[in-house]
């Protein structure tokens, strides 16, 4: 080969050398990234975006082994009243799905969660708008029937425990209260 060949076998060496390196660097670097008070923040303001509500968090943790750990994390609703409180929740994520971009959970642990559902007069939940699906609303405007109402699977496996759930019924003027709730989903 000529001199091109040898420097685009140069350049391509280069360049996957550099992709090793930098992957090797992510490997390392992401735990401590995601376990530190910048990491916190981001995970809070992503949650936030995501759920269109307050998200307060007092810490991320995470390791490769064990995944991310998320601590004495809060989500209210719009007019700031409580929606969750929560101690403890592990997530077990797909690696395979984050090199894609994507956030797969295969597996949850929660303990200690506070949850508070409210039905207005009207029969919505508070967090209607939480799985309302862009197809759901416009099926909804034009009252055809969705074509599909098959929710995904979202977790593999997972637990709950000592959580407690209210539900404030405005409809019926009742208020149901579930306490020390342990559950394997």
């Amino acid at each position: 080969g000529g001199p091109l060949i040898r420097l685009l076998v140069k350049l391509a060496i280069a360049f996957a050398a550099a992709v090793l390196i930098g992957g090797i660097v992510l490997v390392l670097a992401l735990p401590s990234l995601l376990s530190s008070d910048f990491g916190r923040r981001q995970v809070s303001d992503y949650c936030s975006r995501y759920l269109n509500r307050p998200v307060t968090i007092g810490k991320v943790s995470f390791s490769w082994g064990e995944g991310l750990s998320i601590a004495d994390a809060a989500v209210a609703e719009k007019d700031r009243t409580p929606l969750l409180n929560l101690s403890d929740l592990r997530l077990v994520i797909a690696w395979r799905a984050l090199l894609t971009g994507n956030i797969a959970v295969e597996a949850f642990d929660i303990d200690g969660a506070d949850v508070v559902l409210c039905r207005d007069k009207d029969g919505r939940l508070n967090i209607s708008d939480l799985y309302a699906t862009p197809e759901a609303e416009a099926t909804a405007k034009t009252g055809e029937k969705p074509t599909s109402n098959a929710l995904p699977a979202l977790f593999l496996k997972g637990s709950i425990r000592e959580s407690n759930l209210t539900f404030i019924d405005e409809r019926l003027k009742s208020t149901t209260r579930v306490r020390a709730l342990n559950a394997d989903i």
